[in-house]
């Protein structure tokens, strides 16, 4: 499990893109979806080390997201809305 689990975390030598290991992640995802855990420390195990991986390359992806799209998706006040341009304006 803990190689599966594996296949998630960031290889920085790695020559693959994130893309390129999309079909790869998805398919390694649905298996640890539905293996059959008989005991409550399996998924227990699956969401502590999902968490780790988050918490050390969350940041990262959120920016690379906000690029892509083109704001900045971890403030979401970061524009001025109708209420602070209509006390602007006067």
């Amino acid at each position: 499990m803990k190689g599966i689990i594996s296949l998630f975390e960031k290889d920085p030598d790695s020559e693959n893109t994130d893309a390129n290991q999309l079909p790869l992640l998805a398919f390694a995802s649905e298996i640890l979806a539905h293996l059959p855990y008989s005991a409550l420390n399996d998924p227990l195990f699956i969401v502590y080390h999902t968490s780790c991986i988050t918490a050390l390359d969350g940041q990262t992806i959120i920016n690379q997201f906000a690029e892509l799209v083109g704001g900045d998706m971890c403030d979401p006040n970061a524009g001025e809305d109708d209420i602070e341009l209509k006390q602007r304006k006067g």
